[in-house]
């Protein structure tokens, strides 16, 4: 059980998603993702740029900008995780905690398909 709490470990970590994962997620975001949108927050001196893609119960965000905690890439939403788990080559079911109710690939790839939202 411990190797695959190291697992999602090496993928994200204290919410954000791994450098080295980033552009596998960015990618699966953009090409299922339904909506995207930017936002920027700041001042002359300092300032964040937020990019937003939106996919079943949640979406990735990627904020740039600040130098503190709140920048970085996060997943939000159980279906989207689990989606983008599967897509990045990953069982979630193997990854996650016990008792979580998983969605299979297909249902959620029917999902985006049919364009049912959560």
């Amino acid at each position: 059980m411990r190797k695959y709490a190291d697992r999602f470990r090496e993928i994200i970590w204290s919410g954000k998603v791994r450098p080295m994962f980033q552009t596998k997620v960015w990618n699966v975001a953009a090409r299922k993702g339904t909506e995207q949108q930017v936002s920027s927050s700041g001042n002359m001196v300092t300032s964040s740029e937020t990019h937003t893609i939106h996919l079943l119960d949640g979406g990735v965000q990627d904020s740039r900008g600040y130098f503190d905690g709140s920048c970085g890439m996060t997943i939000s939403g159980d279906k989207c995780l689990q989606f983008i788990l599967y897509e990045i080559g990953e069982k979630p079911s193997e990854l996650l905690v016990a008792g979580q109710k998983i969605w299979s690939r297909a249902e959620l790839r029917r999902e985006i398909r049919t364009g049912n939202r959560a």
